[in-house]
């Protein structure tokens, strides 16, 4: 079986000529660039089919990246700034979220087994330029690059976080590379990755698994320049991607160039990126993002409370035609609050269902949410995104306080006597969780009088802390890094949590162990159709949600707002952004810097 879609136009001529051409003047442009971003001067060039060149895109996350060396990456806010920089064999359709070839031009899967991949890379892609190669200049990718990359995320150590959810048990000798690895670098390779020749790389795996090549498109099996990793280490910046990062400083921004050697072009023959700089911000006070958005300070704005969308919508009707752009899409991701299932008071099933049972979720999304999120199908971990995958056979813990009140008592604390006072780790996320921390707890005391405090905890504490189980009760979100269900119920397998608090148990943070739930998630895995696939996982989320290592709270919806100038910036339910081929209307643009000028109010004399 042959894949080789390609919705890219690229010319390995063309692209050579084109990095002859560039490679002379980067420092300079980078320079100009980054001068252009901190003063806000602009320039534009017309490119073919109507499009420009040229501007400087700025967004906010409300949280700080954690890393940006792609084996640590575990975080969503990580993964969004690293998109831009790095890129794998694979990637995400930015519109459809299908999997497309990105520096493999194409692959190939065997008829037989259905388990060795061979994938041919584009011819000519290069590293972005940096001090860590010869003159300062990138060199081409090849097929031992990937290997490199493959094999650092099969050996055990600090740099590397992301093993348990990529190659382990998936590509065939990873786990016993990685064992070996424990005591120094092994004496011999992964048996399954091997280099064919120079663009060609062959990946065998330990059995057929359908949801294998979306890995193949997540930042943490992205390549990288082990001349990068030799200089800087897991600080190291260097991909192939279409912005080169210039300055990254945690809470506070992240600075990118463009990548004047990009090796991919639009549908219109233009070479991408459109954009000349992009400056991702660290803002924190969501009013204080959305006030920036409505200055034009920044392009787009993202997951709004319904008083803030008021605020956008009534600063939009004075716009006249330059109106904002709205989109609104269902979302890939969950929010839950997770129990310690091995250790502690939640260590008793029916405590944890009875936390369950006691949360109102409607009057959670409708009254403190004000309907910004989805409740009315609250069921398991899955968020409501698949067709052929059907949440309403997933059990639901309905609103029932004397269901609650029952289990509570069973399990020793009729009334709440005597239960502990405990703790919920809480990141502010931008106000928002605050707001629903305080609603969930309000209704635990109120329906079964037991007494929840909150520790507000910023993102990297939050996830330190309950990597290593310091947190019994802890808020948290999970958002699709593909588009399957599985990546949602790999965080419940057991297999490889650890039964020493102290010691990392990832992605499983609620340390919760069913035999049961394994084996049918492990059926899933291997299952050679969808359907048999979707069976599996739905018994094995069942399984799960009766034994309750969560309260799923809602699904989230996205809000985003983008300036009226902003072009072929498509939204999706994962958040992959992909701002490669984002470009500004130049008249539009004018038109509104005229605007301004005509509406500033006269200087003081």
């Amino acid at each position: 079986m042959i894949f080789t879609t390609r919705i890219r136009i690229y010319c390995s001529v063309c692209i050579a000529m084109l990095m002859l051409i560039y490679s002379c003047n980067n420092q300079s442009n980078d320079a100009e660039r980054e001068h252009a971003a901190a003063s806000s001067e602009e320039t534009f060039k017309e490119a073919n089919g109507g499009r420009y060149y040229g501007g400087v895109f700025r967004l906010n996350e409300s949280e700080s990246f954690e890393t940006l060396f792609p084996l640590k990456i575990t975080d969503a806010i990580s993964s969004r700034v690293a998109t831009q920089v790095y890129e794998g064999l694979l990637k995400f359709n930015a519109t459809t979220l299908a999997i497309e070839p990105s520096i493999a031009e194409s692959w190939e899967l065997d008829e037989e087994t259905r388990t060795v991949y061979t994938f041919k890379l584009i011819p000519g892609v290069l590293f972005h330029d940096d001090a860590c190669f010869p003159n300062g200049i990138g060199r081409e990718v090849t097929a031992e690059d990937f290997k490199y990359c493959f094999e650092m995320i099969c050996t055990a150590g600090e740099h590397n976080t992301v093993f348990n959810t990529t190659f382990k048990d998936v590509i065939k000798g990873a786990t016993q590379y990685y064992t070996a690895s424990k005591s120094g670098k092994p004496d011999f390779d992964v048996e399954g990755i091997k280099v064919i020749d120079s663009h060609t790389l062959e990946i065998t795996l330990e059995r057929s698994m359908a949801h294998f090549i979306y890995l193949l498109a997540m930042q943490t099996t992205a390549v990288f320049p082990r001349e990068a990793y030799e200089m800087y280490g897991t600080d190291m910046t260097i991909g192939t991607g279409p912005f080169k990062v210039v300055k990254a400083v945690k809470n506070e921004a992240v600075h990118f160039t463009r990548n004047d050697n990009y090796y991919v072009f639009d549908d219109e023959g233009n070479q991408l990126p459109f954009l000349d700089s992009l400056i991702i911000y660290f803002m924190k006070d969501k009013d204080d993002e959305v006030d920036a958005f409505i200055k034009r300070d920044l392009d787009m704005v993202y997951k709004l409370s319904t008083d803030q969308i008021f605020t956008i919508v009534e600063a939009d009707d004075s716009l006249k035609e330059l109106r904002f752009q709205a989109q609104r899409n269902p979302e890939m991701l969950v929010q839950y609050y997770e129990f310690l299932t091995q250790h502690g008071i939640f260590t008793d099933k029916r405590i944890r269902q009875a936390f369950n049972h006691a949360v109102d979720r409607k009057h959670l999304v409708n009254r403190i949410l004000d309907g910004a999120a989805h409740s009315d199908w609250v069921r398991g971990i899955t968020p409501p995104s698949y067709d052929e995958y059907d949440i309403n056979n997933i059990m639901a813990y309905e609103f029932d306080i004397a269901k609650a009140q029952r289990l509570m008592a069973a399990a020793g604390y009729p009334n709440g006597d005597g239960f502990p006072e405990l703790s919920l780790d809480v990141n502010p996320g931008g106000g928002r969780n605050i707001k629903v921390a305080k609603e969930v707890l309000r209704q635990l005391k109120e329906n079964l009088n037991i007494t929840v405090t909150m520790n507000e905890v910023d993102f990297k504490q939050k996830n330190d802390r309950s990597k290593v189980g310091a947190s019994i009760f802890v808020r948290s979100a999970w958002r699709a890094d593909y588009p399957n269900p599985q990546n949602f119920l790999s965080l419940f397998y057991g297999q490889d949590v650890p039964t020493e608090l102290g010691d990392t148990s990832y992605p499983n943070t609620s340390r919760y162990v069913n035999p049961e739930f394994d084996r049918h998630y492990e059926s899933g895995m291997g299952a050679t159709s969808t359907e048999d696939s979707y069976m599996h996982y739905m018994k094995a989320e069942n399984i799960m949600m009766k034994d309750a290592p969560i309260m799923v709270l809602f699904y989230d919806e996205n809000y985003r707002y983008l300036q009226p100038f902003v072009r072929n910036f498509v939204n999706n339910a994962m958040q992959f952004r992909d701002l490669s081929e984002v470009w500004f209307d130049y008249a539009i643009k004018q038109q509104l810097n005229r605007e301004s000028e005509t509406t500033d109010p006269e200087p003081e004399t």
